[in-house]
């Protein structure tokens, strides 16, 4: 058996083998490793810290979390010879910082079930209609950021500025987590275009590394689709892990779907019980109109990585083929 370490590389890795308690070490294990000049009880502390903000629901929990970071461990070792070219260890640092973070305080609702509730959130006296949950997320993260800058704490013995940084691209990085179709179908829609940098490295941008204005932007960009693949990448796992998560994923929004359906003021737009049949569709539907798209692009920044669009295939090929015996 592999050593853990190398274990947490892996897309294979089943985290439902383990406790959550095993899990937090194994998060910080994985933030220890990035090179960043970490206090490792400090960083406990924000681990578990960051575990007590996840609510005990069935997908959106601290599980979850662990999991996208784990996944963005994997896909940085998997595209390491083109993004060791881009990002510095405290870039990693800080997007497995905004993984373990991205969902913090999530309570199973959508951002188009907030619309149906014709609820917005009131976040630092700003009435937020659109990304609700993305703009809950942050405000729960840069509480937390505020707490463990105090002396002692993971961010007292960092730079100012460099803290600043952070904070400022997992911002970027969390808004850019937001799935919702039109979003994606957004994000499709850029000009996108192959550019070659040195050592042959393809990236997806919309003019020469060298010629960019905004380094840090062309940055960011690279990091959140490192997140935005890593977020959603029970799809790219074994079928027997990606089908757990998604039946985790129905049992929540069939919970909270009976809440909607009950206060919406537009109930028949809300079903509470889908049927195994719409369960189905709706997988077909992610893999191909969200999970898809998502890892196309990804693929396009870090060519090395296109196993995970034939995992991806394999798993929206299950599906297909279980919706045909129906």
């Amino acid at each position: 058996m592999k050593p853990m370490k190398e274990q947490l590389k892996s897309l294979d890795f089943d985290q439902r083998k383990f406790g959550v308690e095993q899990l937090m070490h194994f998060a910080v294990e994985i933030l220890f490793e990035t090179g960043v000049a970490l206090d490792r009880h400090s960083l406990y502390d924000f681990v578990e810290d960051v575990r007590l903000r996840y609510n005990g629901i069935p997908f959106h929990n601290f599980r979850h979390a662990f999991d996208v970071l784990q996944a963005t461990n994997s896909l940085i070792k998997l595209t390491q010879e083109s993004s060791s070219k881009i990002l510095t260890p405290f870039d990693i640092f800080t997007i497995y910082v905004a993984a373990l973070c991205h969902d913090l305080e999530h309570i199973g609702v959508t951002n188009h079930g907030f619309r149906l509730l014709q609820t917005t959130i009131e976040i630092t006296g700003c009435l937020l209609g659109t990304s609700s949950n993305e703009f809950m997320h942050l405000a729960s993260f840069k509480k937390l950021v505020k707490k463990h800058s105090s002396p002692g704490k993971l961010f007292s013995d960092m730079d100012i500025n460099d803290v600043t940084i952070l904070v400022e691209s997992v911002q970027f990085m969390i808004l850019f987590t937001d799935i919702e179709p039109e979003m994606v179908g957004s994000f499709k829609r850029e000009p996108l275009v192959e550019i070659e940098l040195e050592s042959n490295l393809s990236i997806s941008s919309t003019e020469e590394l060298s010629k960019c204005e905004d380094y840090v932007h062309f940055k960011r960009l690279v990091m959140s689709s490192i997140l935005r693949t890593a977020d959603i990448s029970h799809v790219i796992r074994s079928f027997c892990i990606h089908s757990w998560w998604t039946d985790k994923y129905t049992l929540e929004t069939t919970a909270v779907n009976e809440v909607v359906a009950l206060n919406s003021s537009k109930k028949k737009q809300v079903k509470a019980n889908p049927s195994t049949e719409e369960q189905l569709k709706s997988s077909i539907f992610f893999i191909e109109n969200i999970a898809q798209p998502t890892f196309d692009s990804f693929c396009t920044c870090f060519p090395e990585a296109q196993s995970i669009l034939t995992s991806s295939s394999r798993n929206l090929s299950i599906w297909k083929s279980i919706a045909d015996t129906r």
